[in-house]
Parts: structure tokens; sequence; C-alpha cells
């Protein structure tokens, strides 16, 4: 599977993770980001990196679509 592939299976879940993430105050969302990203296997890391950009243009544009 290719990354672009791994990331069109992964859109659902990048929204849904998106709606939680609109809840948390912004802080709470940045420590959760540097947490996550510290947990994870370096092999995803940049991976992860995009898709919390998906998020950030996400909560900044208020918008899912």
């Amino acid at each position: 599977m290719t990354e672009r592939e791994l990331y069109i299976e992964c859109i659902p879940m990048i929204l849904e993770m998106a709606a939680t993430c609109r809840r948390l105050p912004a802080w709470q969302y940045e420590e959760w980001k540097r947490e996550t990203l510290k947990a994870a296997p370096d092999t995803s890391e940049g991976f992860l990196k995009k898709v919390f950009l998906v998020i950030d243009s996400i909560l900044q544009n208020g918008t899912e679509s």
C-alpha cells in the first residue's frame, strides 16, 4: 500500500480526529500532537506530520469539507 492509498483510506478517521480536536483548548491540542509524535515510530513520523497539517488546516479554516 502506498502512502497515498493509506492517506485516502484514513480520511474518515482524520476527519473524526479533527472534530475531536476542535473541542480541545489550543494548548491541549498542541500537547496531544507533541505526545503523539513522540510516541510514534520513526517510520510513521512523516505521515503523521502530513495528517497534522490537514487537521491544523481544518481547525484553522473551521471546515471539514
